[in-house]
């Protein structure tokens, strides 16, 4: 079983972006949809591992809905619930100011208590012929259980399944065998999308700075630097 501590330094940036496995992993431009689903199971997620294709299908005229399954209340002893949220919103409006938001309200950190109310409330969106969610061998609990759920939703509407991983990064290094480089995709993270992107990070001042906590953030400098690559990375399942 993987474990990982978010305060760890963890891998650096520079061993995946210069391995040379990437050659080998395509592109796709994430065009055509018509419906888009987007998971996350905590406020940052949907930016962190997805923000620059939320902007992408949003500028293209995909209709977006985000369900936002927990509001990350555990992240610290204090609990930042109403910040997050806050947060959550101030980003998403930035990346598809005209996206629906489902927000579920979970509990953080016991999302596998909830996983069948959790798949309910995603198939009550309706059909969707895109669902994007945390990839379920991100060796976090919450992560895996939105991810199921996800996967069955969209298998049910045939919809294509990008997972993208957020933690993977931290934990894992290019030649462990649990990345899934077989699976991955990527897709172009440049211009307005880059940028929008960029802009929704920074309004997770709470996750990045902490600075009125007498903890160290979430989202260090070293974790920050996985996502700033030129490209977003997902696992692909095709319907």
């Amino acid at each position: 079983m993987v474990t990982f501590d978010h305060r760890d330094p963890g891998t650096p940036e520079a061993a995946w972006s210069t391995s040379s496995r990437w050659a080998s992993v395509p592109w796709s431009d994430a065009r055509g949809f018509g419906r888009a689903l987007i998971v996350a199971a905590h406020p940052d997620d949907e930016t962190l591992g997805a923000g620059a294709l939320l902007a992408r299908l949003h500028r293209a005229g995909t209709r977006v809905t985000i369900a936002l399954a927990t509001r990350g209340e555990r992240a610290y002893a204090t609990d930042t619930s109403m910040t997050r949220v806050a947060e959550f919103h101030a980003a998403v409006s930035r990346l598809a100011p005209e996206c629906t938001v489902v927000d579920l309200g979970l509990p953080d950190g016991a999302l596998h208590e909830h996983e069948r109310m959790l798949e309910r409330a995603l198939r009550a969106v309706g059909h969707t012929d895109l669902v994007v969610a945390p990839w379920r061998g991100d060796a976090h609990g919450d992560h895996r259980v939105a991810g199921d759920a996800a996967a069955r939703v969209a298998a049910s509407y045939g919809a294509v399944l990008l997972e993208y991983p957020v933690w993977l990064w931290h934990w894992a290094d290019p030649d462990r065998a649990e990345v899934p480089w077989p699976g991955f995709v990527r897709v172009p993270q440049s211009g307005p999308d880059r940028r929008a992107k960029e802009s929704a990070l920074a309004a997770y001042a709470s996750q990045v700075s902490a600075s009125d906590l007498s903890e160290p953030p979430v989202l260090h400098a070293g974790m920050l630097a996985h996502f700033s690559r030129d490209w977003e990375t997902f696992v692909r399942s095709a319907p």
